[in-house]
């Protein structure tokens, strides 16, 4: 009887908390999803504190690999809004991290073309900023996209970068 009692609360602690569980799940989903949104249109309008917001809400969600993407992607829009005028110590806080969480893409199963996609495109950023450094990265740029499009030859963002770097 006593074990009967035991069970039958534990499973009304466990039907009364999954809800609880579904509903901070469903949160967390709309925060990510509201984010990416964010992102776009901050890409968009070129407006750096909107994804300066929108990193911050992927920062906290890094151990999901698809945030890890959209982060970086944020990451590559700030770095590229460096370059402009009054935005220079935005590239100095940036770049390293930028770098190591395009890198972590390049290796997890799924994401190889668009991290190395990504790292190509923050190395350009780089040369951007201080053009000595093409001689090292032009080099590094052109195996990346090299090794993104054997990954996935669908993947545009991999010839627009080349097509940038050409220019």
């Amino acid at each position: 009887m006593k074990s009967t009692i035991k069970l039958l609360t534990i499973l009304s602690l466990a039907i009364t908390t999954l809800p609880s569980a579904q509903t901070q799940n469903r949160t967390g989903e709309n925060k990510i999803l509201e984010a990416i949104n964010l992102a776009d249109r901050a890409s968009i309008v070129y407006d750096k504190d909107m994804l300066l917001k929108a990193k911050e809400t992927f920062e906290k969600e890094s151990d999901n690999l698809t945030c890890l993407f959209f982060q970086n992607f944020c990451e590559y829009k700030l770095l590229e809004m460096s370059t402009r005028p009054g935005n220079g110590d935005l590239f100095d806080k940036i770049y390293d991290a930028a770098v190591a969480h395009a890198e972590k893409l390049s290796s997890a199963e799924g994401f190889e073309s668009e991290g190395k996609t990504l790292l190509a495109g923050i190395y350009m950023m780089k040369i951007a900023s201080n053009p000595m450094s093409a001689v090292s990265l032009t080099p590094k740029i052109h195996s990346l996209l090299d090794e993104s499009q054997q990954h996935n030859p669908d993947n545009p963002r991999s010839y627009i970068i080349r097509g940038i770097m050409r220019l």
